[in-house]
């Protein structure tokens, strides 16, 4: 283990799951009255949404909150609202200039909000894209210093614009109606089981494509 890894795991991970257990509650509830103020849909993704329907809270172990959003909706007035409720831009990943994928990373009171963005298929579908080291770098940095930027993944999976509300914590959040079929088919038939192991993607279990022709860039979030 590498010593930023090691850095990571007895300091950086730690402090950021205590600012979780602090914030995270209060930080969805505001998430979830700036879209509803702008009337544009979102949803808990990823670890958020495994915590929604596995804990009914966020998982112990996670550090970030993950949301998606639809890239055929207008965000512009969310953004505004999102500065006056005290969220900070940090960064963002772009794919053909944003055109084919992206996601961006915002910061609440210590907590970092990763924002990722769901492009129709043209098929009444919709795929979202992540974002990984290239092959033989250790990190992101070099990725970067070495190809310009990270490897694309195209990802099918179980998402649609229709959400509910769910139980979490001590608030109710809001989740794709799709939220136990994506789960399932993310995180593969042990999703009931804590892993803090975890790293996606799995092959054979999730419907996904490597796009060697694609490069994700990483740029400032203004």
């Amino acid at each position: 283990m590498t010593l930023k890894r090691l850095w990571h795991k007895f300091y950086i991970d730690p402090r950021r799951q205590r600012l979780m257990r602090r914030y995270g509650e209060e930080a969805l509830s505001k998430l979830d009255a700036v879209f509803n103020e702008s009337g544009v849909p979102y949803s808990l993704i990823y670890g958020t949404l495994l915590g929604a329907v596995r804990e009914k809270g966020f998982i112990p172990h996670d550090c970030d909150i993950d949301l998606a959003l639809w890239a055929d909706e207008d965000y512009a007035p969310a953004r505004k609202r999102l500065r006056a409720a005290g969220f900070e831009p940090k960064r963002c990943i772009c794919v053909d200039e944003g055109r084919f994928g992206y996601e961006e990373t915002w910061r609440y009171k210590g907590i970092y909000i990763d924002f990722f963005h769901f492009f129709p298929d043209g098929r009444g579908c919709y795929y979202g894209t992540e974002f990984y080291n290239q092959d033989g770098c250790p990190d992101w940095k070099t990725s970067i210093a070495r190809y310009g930027g990270l490897k694309v993944l195209k990802t099918l999976l179980p998402v649609a614009k229709e959400t509910e509300y769910l139980p979490f914590g001590g608030i109710r959040a809001r989740a794709i109606k799709s939220a136990l079929a994506f789960v399932q088919e993310y995180y593969g038939p042990g999703w009931r089981t804590p892993d803090p192991s975890f790293v996606y993607p799995r092959k054979g279990e999730t419907n996904y494509e490597e796009l060697p022709d694609k490069l994700g860039v990483v740029k400032p979030l203004r």
